[in-house]
Parts: structure tokens; C-alpha cells; sequence
């Protein structure tokens, strides 16, 4: 085996493991929105480092991958389609946990801009809002020195 179908060899199992954690990723979102992936985040980096530098390296040599044994490029290029469907659901899983999070954070603000808006002002009865249910006390202020 030269040099060139190591590297292939090498990216292609590289790719592998990165659509294991893209799929992983992307389930979790799915099931859980909210949940923390950092662990995932952790776990993706690297392969996602190794896959640019390895990708990099093959690519510079493209002309030769002609002469590499058939299976092997046929692997890489199955590879290379399972990361590519892989990366497509991850953003979609992704974009919608985005979303689901931002309805949620405006869901949040609003009610407290709304529990903030309660105790201001004057009500229809010229009394101040309040939480409880007990009627409107009159008050009148003597402006007489």
C-alpha cells in the first residue's frame, strides 16, 4: 500500500467516525431540542481537524487517486455521500433547535415584559394593577399648605 492509499484509507475512516457524531448530534436535537451537546462538540472538533488536513493532502494529489484500486475509491466516495446526508440532517436538526430555543427565549422575555407591565400605571378603575384580587383603594392628596 503506498503513502497516497493510506491517507485515503485514513480519511475515509475519519469520515466514518464523523458521521457516527453528526448523527449522533443530530438525534439528540431531534429528540431533545434544549439538551447540552458540548460533549459532541468536543468529540466533532477533532475529527473535523483531521478531516480538512487529510482531505487537503488527498486533494493534492487528485490526479494520482485515477490509479489507486477501484474499491477503495468507491468506499471514499460512499463515504464522502454518507457525510454529505450526514451534514444535510445536522443543519436542518440544527436550524430547528435554533429556532425552537429563540421561540422559547421570546416566549420568556415576553412574560416578564408582560409580569413587568402589571405593576405600572393605572388601571380602568384609576386604582394601580395589582396581583391580588382585592378592589381598588381611592386615595386623594391634599395639595393645601
Amino acid at each position: 500500500m503506498n503513502d497516497l492509499e493510506a491517507r485515503l484509507r485514513e480519511l475515509t475512516l475519519t469520515i466514518g467516525h464523523l458521521v457516527h457524531v453528526l448523527t449522533e448530534e443530530t438525534q439528540m436535537l431531534r429528540d431533545s431540542p434544549g439538551r447540552d451537546i458540548s460533549d459532541l462538540q468536543r468529540r466533532k472538533l477533532p475529527l473535523v481537524d483531521a478531516y480538512e488536513r487529510l482531505a487537503a493532502g488527498v486533494k493534492a494529489e487528485a490526479e494520482a487517486l485515477s490509479e489507486l484500486d477501484p474499491e477503495l475509491r468507491d468506499e471514499f466516495r460512499a463515504a464522502i455521500e454518507q457525510l454529505k446526508d450526514a451534514m444535510e440532517e445536522n443543519e436542518t436538526a440544527l436550524r430547528a433547535a435554533t429556532k425552537a430555543n429563540d421561540r422559547l427565549m421570546n416566549a420568556v422575555i415576553g412574560a416578564i415584559q408582560e409580569y413587568q407591565l402589571q405593576g405600572s400605571g393605572y388601571g380602568s378603575l384609576g386604582g394601580m394593577p395589582t396581583r391580588s384580587k382585592a378592589a381598588p383603594v381611592s386615595v386623594r392628596i391634599n395639595e393645601r399648605l
